[in-house]
């Protein structure tokens, strides 16, 4: 079922999606490391639930992004959640 934000903005033609992912940066950073690097119940528990079992980069983000913004190949996408882990 499609988000309310995509319901609404149907009728303008915006399409609104979401990318879900876990990639670390700095802000995720402060949350998911302790002060000496080492790693925090929140991202062991985090990790646990990726089919990779690490953090993704910023590269293997692109493809989603860029495949979410294709008109041609999905313009009728809209109200979806990506999960990119």
């Amino acid at each position: 079922m499609p988000t309310q934000p995509a319901v609404a903005l149907t009728p303008a033609s915006i399409r609104a999606n979401d990318v879900a992912r876990l990639f670390m940066t700095e802000r995720s950073k402060k949350i998911l490391m302790t002060p000496g690097g080492g790693r925090t119940a929140r991202e062991k528990k985090g990790i646990s639930h990726t089919t990779r079992k690490r953090f993704g980069v910023t590269d293997e983000l692109l493809g989603a992004v860029c495949w979410r913004l294709d008109d041609v190949r999905v313009g009728f996408l809209s109200g979806v959640t990506l999960p990119v882990d």
